[in-house]
């Protein structure tokens, strides 16, 4: 077990060695782009191009691959998001008023019950339901883990039919036709 976790080691710590090797080379050298100086009668060049050195220049890009929002379209989406927990938390718990639903089987301001929770903390650890399910902030996040594994687009659209049904119905809610007059009241909430 040693010596095969000693190979995939020393094997990771090629694979670096190689490509902090190749990137550093990448920058520090490049082909000259002169023109070739003109042949002699024999056909050979008279000068071959030559390796310069080059100023250092990052060959992959530290920026962001796509334009990221300004902090106004990030208050906008905050605030969208929030009026949809909003509608949410009042259709499920009158606002955390009543924390009990399903007859016991969902709790907190969301309603989120043992499977749901699961299901959205299953790669994280010190999570307890139905500790957890009771603090706004948290059921708030598990919501949000659960629409980023379920209805990751919607989610990120701001397709709240599809996020409300799915809340509901899990994660095929938003093909069940149960689910429908769940999200018509959500709906009227988002107002």
């Amino acid at each position: 077990m040693n010596s095969e976790r000693n190979a995939a080691y020393i094997s990771g710590l090629l694979a670096a060695l190689f490509v902090t090797i190749f990137v550093w080379g990448a920058t520090r050298t490049e082909i000259t782009t002169r023109p070739s100086p003109p042949a002699d009668r024999a056909g050979a060049s008279a000068e071959r191009p030559r390796l310069l050195s080059a100023p250092a220049r990052p060959i992959i890009s530290t920026g962001p691959l796509w334009p990221q929002p300004t902090e106004a379209q990030q208050r906008d989406r905050r605030a969208e998001v929030n009026r949809f927990y909003a509608a949410l938390r009042q259709y499920e718990s009158a606002n955390g008023a009543y924390p009990f639903g399903d007859k016991g089987k969902s709790r907190g301001y969301y309603h989120i019950g043992q499977l749901y929770f699961d299901d959205a903390t299953e790669y994280m650890t010190g999570w307890q339901w139905p500790r957890d399910v009771m603090d706004r902030d948290k059921s708030e996040f598990l919501i949000s883990c659960y629409m980023h594994r379920h209805a990751y687009l919607a989610w990120m659209i701001g397709d709240w039919e599809t996020c409300a049904r799915i809340h509901n119905g899990g994660p095929d809610g938003d093909v069940e036709a149960a689910t429908l007059e769940y999200w018509g009241k959500v709906k009227e909430l988002m107002q």
